[in-house]
């Protein structure tokens, strides 16, 4: 169990959700989670990140808006106490 969830809802991101992802991955707090929603992209940013990081976790879901996203997030979510996103 993580001390920190982090969450991340993407749509169509391709382009910067690397770095969003690196920027997490750079901090030096490193107990965390990181949650990242790809609400229904359609330019394959889930298959990007795909693996990329033991501590990601990809749940992949029809479009939503990100309110939906950020909910899929909580319930998925392995702490008491997620990092607002």
């Amino acid at each position: 169990m993580s001390l920190v969830s982090v969450i991340v809802p993407t749509y169509n991101r391709r382009e910067t959700i690397r770095a969003a992802i690196a920027s997490v991955q750079r901090q030096t707090f490193q107990d965390w989670e990181l949650i990242v929603v790809d609400d229904g992209s359609t330019d394959d940013t889930a298959s990007l990140i795909e693996g990329s990081d033991p501590r990601l976790v990809l749940i992949r879901q029809k479009n939503q808006g990100v309110n939906g996203a950020r909910n899929a997030a909580m319930v998925r979510s392995s702490t008491a106490y997620p990092a607002a996103p």
